[in-house]
């Protein structure tokens, strides 16, 4: 009865936390969201910032790691059952990973294919407005071929800037209903689920490495299985993960959203409740010491989780000062000058030089 009734309380603390969780994110507004994931361009490198958003050289990366990855992952299998497997929360953060790279390749590769469907778009737009103005230059005034040719650049530049072209943006400098560029919606749902899944993995490598290394260990050293963290196994689950997560941090654009530390917390969550539930349902032992029931626990508990938001104002800290600096070592500072270009422009009166709004990074 005491067993039923921890069960329902652990499944009512869980629907608040998720609740919680939610609310979080809901405090992110659908466009801020939006302007985010634009401003990402995931699929630019830093040392490559001229190139547009298809860089076969981040798609290749983001292939190799999702290989290699999932090969970590038959080996995993083939030492334990699934269910075994499943229990370390260290699995839970590598299959994390594991998606992460699968959905950041099917990314990279659907931005280069929409890129190349661009490329070839503009070649026939153009083509199309010059026959255009053409057909249509006898009878009219220089006034109106002079506002003719500026609408003409101006939808010419939408196409050259804007991350995934719209089908009507060429159907209106064509005049007919042909499927010039196809409407990129699932590319822009991958880019959220890339967005999402980065800032859920990023952090998590930092929480289970560290928790492994600084507090795991010296535990193992003393139980006197300590030479189990230096298998190829547990080496690649904690420490090439984080060789991997940092390399790509380095050279993507995701932005960090700290409120996306909601997802970290409802993960450790269900992950903690799980291993209350199979303790007290069915007498499984805890996956880690400091799990276990004692007069100590509460403190553990709460460290965990406190730990959680101290590295979430790291990664913070490595991406808006640390990557930010590295980058404008590398590469200059490529967003703000063209962003200020395109204020000069809009203040000159130029309608041409204010375009998308996350063209700046693409520069």
């Amino acid at each position: 009865m005491a067993s039923s009734i921890t069960s329902v309380l652990v499944g009512l603390v869980l629907l608040c936390m998720l609740a919680l969780a939610l609310k979080v994110l809901a405090t992110l507004s659908p466009q801020q969201q939006q302007q985010n994931i634009s401003q990402s361009h995931l699929t630019t490198t830093f040392w490559a910032p001229h190139r547009p958003k298809g860089s076969p050289l981040l798609l290749t990366w983001r292939a190799t790691c999702f290989v290699w990855a999932t090969y970590v992952h038959v080996v995993m299998l083939r030492e334990r059952s699934f269910t075994a497997q499943y229990r370390f929360y260290t699995v839970w953060s590598y299959s994390i990973l594991t998606l992460y790279f699968a959905v950041a390749t099917a990314h990279s590769a659907g931005a280069m294919w929409f890129e190349g469907s661009a490329r070839q778009n503009r070649t026939r737009v153009k083509g199309s407005v010059l026959t255009t103005k053409r057909s249509g230059a006898n009878g009219r005034t220089a006034d109106d071929a002079t506002a003719s040719e500026e609408d003409d650049e101006a939808a010419v530049i939408q196409l050259d800037y804007s991350p995934f072209v719209h089908s009507e943006s060429a159907t209106s400098l064509t005049g007919d209903d042909s499927d010039i560029v196809a409407d990129p919606n699932s590319l822009r749902s991958a880019g959220l689920a890339t967005v999402a899944l980065f800032n859920l993995v990023w952090l998590n490598v930092w929480v289970v490495d560290t928790i492994l290394w600084c507090v795991l260990y010296p535990m193992y050293i003393q139980m006197g299985f300590g030479d189990s963290v230096f298998t190829w196994l547990s080496i690649n689950q904690h420490a090439v993960n984080m060789l991997i997560l940092g390399f790509e941090a380095l050279c993507n654009r995701i932005p960090v959203i700290p409120q996306y530390v909601a997802y970290t917390i409802l993960l450790v969550l269900v992950f903690t409740c799980m291993e209350l539930i199979l303790h007290d349902e069915y007498g499984v032992h805890f996956s880690y010491p400091f799990q276990k029931l004692t007069s100590a626990a509460p403190a553990w508990y709460a460290a965990i989780s406190l730990s959680v938001f101290v590295f979430q104002g790291w990664v913070v800290f490595l991406d808006r000062v640390v990557k930010r600096n590295i980058v404008k070592c590398c590469v200059g500072d490529t967003d703000e000058d063209d962003a200020s270009r395109a204020t000069t422009g809009a203040a000159e009166g130029n309608p041409n030089a204010v375009v998308d709004e996350s063209s700046s990074l693409l520069r």
